[in-house]
């Protein structure tokens, strides 16, 4: 997980990242939120699957969906951006 400066705008690039299992890839089952939509800390995002487990990617930040990286159905490799969030004030 990173920031980025954009026109002034901090820019949140959520990446999947290695959960200690030794798993590699996770495929994207769905997505929650599309672009626009405003989330905050801990909401559902997407849900994921890998050879271990099914589970959902909740968003760290306060911000607005600006770009999902990836369709439902394609598979996300570690530390690839999943979404990028763009910051609300408060952050």
């Amino acid at each position: 997980m990173s920031e980025i400066k954009k026109n002034d705008k901090k820019i949140f690039e959520l990446k999947y990242t290695d959960l200690g299992e030794g798993i590699n890839e996770c495929n994207i089952i769905e997505w929650y939120v599309k672009v626009g939509d405003k989330v905050e800390p801990e909401t559902p995002l997407v849900n994921i699957e890998n050879d271990k487990l099914r589970d959902d990617i909740t968003s760290p930040v306060k911000g607005t969906i600006k770009k999902i990286c990836f369709e439902e159905g394609q598979v996300v490799k570690i530390n690839e951006v999943l979404v990028y969030i763009e910051l609300e004030e408060d952050n």
